[in-house]
């Protein structure tokens, strides 16, 4: 009997926090900029995989662009 367990594959979002001053303090301000598939910046949030979304999240943080979330 085969198991009627559904496909998971977990989506998720990619954002950078970028502080232009370059300080992280409580009051600073802080451009949030998300990341589609292609590793591309984007206006409005996109979905992805998790391991894709994770992926890239390495290299954007080897750039030092900013905090790198993956939501």
């Amino acid at each position: 009997m085969a198991s009627s367990a559904p496909l998971a594959c977990p989506i998720r979002q990619l954002v950078v926090h970028i502080y232009p001053a370059g300080l992280k303090v409580a009051g600073a301000e802080r451009i949030t900029q998300h990341y589609g598939r292609s590793g591309r910046p984007v206006k409005k949030p996109r979905y992805m995989p998790a391991e894709r979304a994770h992926a890239l999240a390495r290299k954007l943080a080897a750039r030092r662009l900013g905090t790198v979330s993956v939501l």
